[in-house]
């Protein structure tokens, strides 16, 4: 097969590029398919072709000379900016930083340049020559040095110690360099006093003369500036502070969890082998889950010394203040990525060299990443502003003194395009800073969402620059063991598994250690309480307690880059998180499912897609994943709380009435998210109530009888609605509450727990009219055949079972007539009946579904698995190791005559 029938023609065919056109880039790019794998050459040409017109069309597609012309000047432009390995500047050159003719002498073998040529940093002469150029390329040019010489014979023995200054620097140098010449020493002492009350450096050297000591040596103060001021740029990061009275625990990186994104798995510090192939680490994970303490706390464990930037808002913003946003690709620059990126893929499993492509994506993309490189320039600006003294020196590049190891972090790079720029420059950007430390520095690029940099379908970023490290979330065993024994916070740590809310907040870094640990590590709450156990119990029940644990969540909000959205755009962005997790549950669920079953499942999938807040996901460019407010995968509990608006319950074994409240929540929430305005009422009586005595359920007999019951509850049922709609009313403005711009949500719950129909009853009113939906739960642990009796409950018959049916539906219609008279809004009709269950969708193959009446007449019907209750019922864990025999009654075996 041609390669050729495997790649789709593009979906740009108003800017289709003439075949010549495709030459000149070859030309202008000094690439070709010659540059490519034998594998790839044949296909790069096939791309060739699917860019011009098909042979089918006939003669060439004449290109749009405005369009010819702008591409060409845009290759004339990205011309220069490409480079193949090897052609010089790379990361991989050799830098000398010994600080050889650092006093810009030119000659490293100093004295009068007679005698044998000698190594540098061997004899004590090149030595004198080293200290007097570092020093006064790192003091002041009136600093005094005085260095004496001693072990040597003739001139040197017993010699006074000779002083420098900048005056009479180079005479003396002449002078001392030729005794030390002809008189080798064994030691040299040397003081150094700047002036202007700095510190005296004072220190000895002695054979082996290297110069790498002494340049340590002379720069320790200078050092210890820099260090200092190093310190100061993450400080916020892993200090311990107080907030608002509560004392905040310290935390360490190895208390999260790390996924490496590595085929070994390999620590990334430990992964760095050679300039040409180093990487950036990226640092991905949501809002609040150790990103920034990681991305400073684990360099400096393996010996890093951290330069911390956090990107805030004024680094995207030009001189006048304009907020500077990537620029857009052309039409035709996006063509050509679009064509790149297909050959890339094709070879993702394959072992060819895509370096040349990932070039070539480099220089397509250089536009953004030359606003990357601007907005990190202004970063680091903004922080060297703050520096002073050595520090500015050095963040300059002026100073002799150098760091060992340096890693620069460069966070809240929450913009894709923005970490895809940081990411491809990594290279290029260390070998700039390379003058900071001894060795090349690291670039870690951390933020929200960077999971897509490797996963997504983003363009811009060669792999083999980027090792990705996603931090999921605490480590519980290991926090437990630290903290054990602390004064403050070893009880609380105990206790937090088991409070309510507390288990659910400590799944997220932020939530716990700026707000679980604090309030539960707050002494009155352990006054009086001598006994531990007791200590414990109170704890448990503090983060049990939704008041104190909601401080961990409007704690939240307040410290990460949601604090800057206004109330509205908030609750914009976590309704579209608690769409995505649904989507992308019921979207899993349906994979495996035969209809009829599979076609509800996909029914159910279209009705979140056609969502407001689902198609803002895209439509915003995914910003729940920019602020991390979701994940791709493995999003945790305390975010899947956030986006549920804290409606959620834990689901308990043998409890179906945990299950109703779980639905009652999930609906709540799923309304508000379709933007209606929820209210929830608890009904008077039962509709209907549960049979009872042993009749059977036959039309003659029991229905009339069923009838006269619910007339009887009418009046007192309407007395209560009409008390609900006053205070629905007193709560709108003065348009009303129904009228035909409002969407209204009542949702019912049983007036006694032993109803025979629907246990969640929810009234919708889109602006037209006025449904009543009927939902059915079911928890069971394992399926039962006696699931299928949930219909009948719904007034929905089964083969065998039809006056039970019909009973339950009297109930509901007599429901609908009881609102109707009691609301005065229009004809209340039956909507949707629905049958809810605890059990996954794939669990459910014996399911019968019914579509029709006890009359006969088609019905609506929808079946609810497990999975269309997320992201609500996976915030608390499930325990399913008994089934839930909810069945409220008892005669499912009695005589269903009609």
């Amino acid at each position: 097969m041609e390669p050729s029938s495997k790649i789709p023609r593009s979906s740009h065919t108003a800017l289709e590029v003439p075949m010549d056109l495709n030459k000149q880039l070859l030309n202008n790019l000094n690439f070709s398919p010659s540059d490519l794998p034998t594998d790839l050459a044949p296909l790069w040409k096939a791309v060739f072709a699917t860019v011009a017109p098909t042979e089918s069309t006939g003669a060439v597609q004449e290109a749009d000379e405005e369009v010819e012309e702008s591409v060409t000047k845009e290759l004339q432009q990205i011309t220069s900016l490409l480079k193949k390995p090897g052609e010089g500047g790379g990361v991989g050159d050799d830098v000398d930083v010994s600080g050889d003719d650092v006093d810009g002498s030119g000659d490293e073998r100093g004295g009068d340049g007679g005698g044998e040529t000698k190594q540098s940093g061997d004899s004590a002469e090149d030595i004198v020559q080293f200290i007097l150029g570092t020093t006064y390329k790192r003091f002041p040019h009136y600093a005094k040095i005085f260095i004496t010489a001693s072990g040597g014979k003739g001139d040197t023995a017993g010699m006074e110690p000779m002083e420098f200054d900048g005056t009479k620097h180079d005479e003396h140098k002449l002078q001392f360099g030729r005794k030390l010449k002809y008189n080798p020493v064994t030691k040299l002492a040397v003081m150094i006093v700047p002036g202007q009350g700095q510190k005296v450096v004072e220190f000895e050297v002695g054979p082996p003369f290297e110069k790498t000591i002494i340049n340590n040596l002379i720069n320790t103060p200078a050092l210890q500036e820099i260090t200092k001021f190093l310190g100061r740029t993450s400080e916020k990061v892993l200090s311990t502070k107080q907030e608002y009275g509560l004392t905040i625990p310290n935390i360490d990186s190895s208390f999260v969890s790390v996924n490496y994104h590595s085929e070994n798995q390999q620590h990334p510090l430990l992964s760095r082998k050679q300039p040409d192939k180093d990487f950036a680490l990226v640092v991905a994970g949501e809002s609040g889950s150790g990103k920034s303490v990681y991305s400073v706390n684990e360099p400096l464990r393996y010996g890093y010394n951290v330069l911390y930037l956090a990107f805030q808002k004024e680094d995207f913003q030009d001189d006048r203040g304009n907020v500077k946003r990537c620029p857009k690709l052309k039409p035709e620059e996006r063509c050509w990525l679009d064509y790149v990126q297909l050959v890339v893929d094709r070879y993702d499993q394959e072992q060819v060299d895509r370096e040349p492509l990932f070039r070539l994506k480099s220089v397509l993309n250089s536009h953004r990443n030359g606003w990357a490189k601007t907005v990190r320039d202004k970063a680091l600006e903004r922080v060297s502003a703050g520096a002073e003294g050595q520090a500015k020196t050095w963040l300059s590049g002026k100073s002799s003194s150098q760091v060992e190891k340096l890693a620069i972090v460069l966070d809240e790079a929450t913009d894709l395009d923005l970490a895809n720029g940081l990411v491809d420059t990594c290279r290029d950007f260390a070998t700039e800073k390379r003058e900071l430390s001894k060795e090349l520095p690291l670039v870690i690029v951390s933020g929200t969402g960077l999971d897509a940099i490797r996963t997504g379908g983003h363009v811009g970023t060669n792999p083999s620059k980027c090792f990705l490290v996603t931090i999921t979330g605490p480590k519980q065993s290991i926090i437990a063991e630290a903290l054990k024994s602390h004064e403050r916070f070893g009880a609380a740590v105990r206790a937090s598994p088991g409070g309510v809310f507390s288990r659910i907040l400590m799944t997220n870094a932020r939530m716990y250690f700026r707000g679980v640990l604090p309030v539960l590590g707050l002494e009155f709450l352990k006054v009086q309480v001598p006994d531990e156990s007791e200590v414990q119990e109170i704890l448990v029940q503090a983060g049990s307690s939704h008041v104190l644990m909601s401080y961990a969540v409007r704690k939240y909000l307040i410290s990460n880059s949601i604090q800057y959205l206004d109330s509205d755009d908030r609750k914009a962005l976590l309704e579209q998180a608690f769409t995505y997790h649904l989507h992308k549950s019921l979207s899993g669920a349906s994979k495996s499912l035969c209809p009829p079953l599979k076609h509800r499942i996909e029914g159910l999938i279209t009705d979140v897609t056609e969502m407001p807040a689902f198609k803002a996901i895209k439509k915003n460019g995914e910003k729940i994943f920019e602020k991390g407010l979701a994940r791709c995968e493995g999003t945790s509990k305390a975010l899947k709380y956030l986006a549920c608006f804290g409606l959620t319950d834990s689901l308990e074994r043998a409890n179906g009435y945990k299950f109703e409240h779980i639905t009652s929540l999930h609906v709540e929430r799923f309304m508000m998210t379709k933007g209606y305005k929820v209210w929830k009422h608890k009904l008077k009586f039962a509709w209907p109530p549960k049979k009872t005595g042993n009749s059977t359920y036959t039309t003659a007999t029991l229905i009339p009888k069923l009838k006269e019951t619910l007339e009887s509850q009418k009046e007192h049922e309407q007395k209560n609605l009409r008390k609900l709609l006053q205070r629905m009313d007193a709560n709108t403005g003065d348009g009303g509450l129904f009228h035909e711009d409002s969407k209204v949500c009542v949702i019912f719950s049983q007036g006694t727990l032993t109803a025979q129909g629907g246990d969640v009853l929810v009234l919708c009113w889109d602006g037209e009219s006025m449904k009543l939906i009927s939902i059915q739960c079911k928890h069971f642990s394992k399926w039962e055949d006696k699931i299928n009796k949930g219909w009948l409950s719904l007034g929905v018959p089964i083969k065998g079972f039809v006056g039970k049916a019909r009973y339950s539906d009297t109930g509901l219609l007599e429901l609908c007539s009881t609102i109707q008279k009691s609301f005065e809004r229009g004809e209340v009709s039956v909507g949707k009946r629905v049958l809810a269950l605890s059990l996954p969708a794939n669990e459910l193959k014996k399911l019968v579904i019914p579509t029709e009446d006890a009359d006969g007449k088609q019905v609506e019907v929808e079946v609810w698995p497990k999975e269309w209750f997320e992201p609500t019922i996976s915030v608390m864990d499930v325990n399913e190791e008994e089934e839930d025999d909810d069945d409220d009654h008892q005669n499912d075996g009695d005589d269903v005559r009609q």
